[in-house]
C-alpha cells in the first residue's frame, strides 16, 4: 500500500477540478466490504467541506450519512484514492423523479493515495479466479488466477510445486470468452496458505510484454473493472 500524501486544500481543489472537467470516472467502495458503486463522475465540491458527485440512481442502495468510503478517481495513468465519511445527499422533493441524488462526502483530511493504473490489480474475493497452467522445471501444475494486472499476477500452486523466489515461469490460462493469455516472468513473491486445497501464493512479475494475448488482456481487466463497478447496484444491504 502507497502511503498517502497531503496536499493543501488549493491543490486538491485544482485536481479535483481537473477531475470534473475531464468527466473522469469515479467509483465508491464503503470500507470493510466489497460493495462498490460505480459509474459515478464529479458534480461540484463545497471546497473545505464537501465533495459532489452524480452518477446514483434513486433505484441504488446508498451508504448511509457517516459511513467510511474510498473513493478512487482515474485520472489519465493514475488512480487517486481518498477515504472520507459520506454526509447527506442533496435529494429533490419527494415523488420528483426528474433529479437523481447527488452524493456529497465530507472533505478529505486523511490525504490521499496515487496509484499507477496498470497496477490496480482485477479480481477479488467475490469475483471467480481463473483456471492455468504454470510450467518451470521441465514440469507443469494446474493453478489459479486469483488477479492479474497488465504487470504481474497472484497465483494460488499446489504443495508439490514447491519452487523457490526468483523462478523463472511461464502462466497461460484462458481468459473468458475463451482468448488465450500467455506470459513468462519471475516469482517474487511466496506465501503459504494452511489448510487450502492449493495452499501455495505466489506473485508472479511479467518479463516485458506478456508473449500472447495482450489486447485480450486489457479488455479482460476493463471488464472485471465494470464488473465490480456494478457490484453495488445489487440489493444487498452495505455493512
Amino acid at each position: 500500500m502507497s502511503e498517502p500524501i497531503f496536499p493543501g486544500d488549493e491543490e486538491l481543489e485544482t485536481m479535483l477540478r481537473e477531475a470534473k472537467d475531464l468527466k473522469a470516472s469515479v467509483s465508491l467502495r464503503a470500507m470493510g466490504t466489497n460493495r462498490m458503486l460505480g459509474d459515478l463522475h464529479l458534480a461540484g465540491m463545497e471546497p473545505g467541506l464537501a465533495i459532489h458527485l452524480l452518477g446514483a440512481k434513486r433505484r441504488d442502495l446508498l451508504p448511509d450519512e457517516g459511513t467510511m468510503v474510498t473513493l478512487s478517481i482515474i485520472l489519465g495513468d493514475q488512480v487517486v484514492s481518498l477515504d472520507s465519511p459520506v454526509l447527506s445527499p442533496l435529494e429533490a422533493a419527494k415523488g420528483d423523479t426528474g433529479f437523481p441524488p447527488v452524493l456529497r462526502l465530507a472533505w478529505p483530511t486523511r490525504g490521499i493515495e496515487l496509484k499507477r493504473r496498470r497496477d490496480m490489480r482485477m479480481a477479488s474475493a467475490d469475483q471467480a479466479p481463473l483456471v492455468g497452467t504454470l510450467k518451470a522445471m521441465d514440469q507443469s501444475w494446474a493453478v489459479k488466477v486469483l488477479n492479474l494486472t497488465e504487470t504481474g499476477m497472484g497465483l494460488a500452486l499446489p504443495a508439490s510445486a514447491n519452487l523457490p523466489l526468483r523462478q523463472q515461469v511461464q502462466v497461460q490460462t484462458t481468459l473468458p470468452g475463451g482468448a488465450l493469455f500467455s506470459c513468462h516472468g519471475e516469482i517474487r513473491h511466496l506465501m503459504h496458505m494452511e489448510g487450502d486445497a492449493l495452499p501455495t501464493r505466489a506473485g508472479v512479475v511479467f518479463w516485458g510484454q506478456p508473449g500472447e494475448g495482450q489486447d485480450d488482456l486489457r479488455r479482460f481487466i476493463q471488464d472485471r473493472r465494470t464488473d465490480r463497478s456494478h457490484s453495488l447496484r445489487e440489493p444487498e444491504e452495505l455493512d
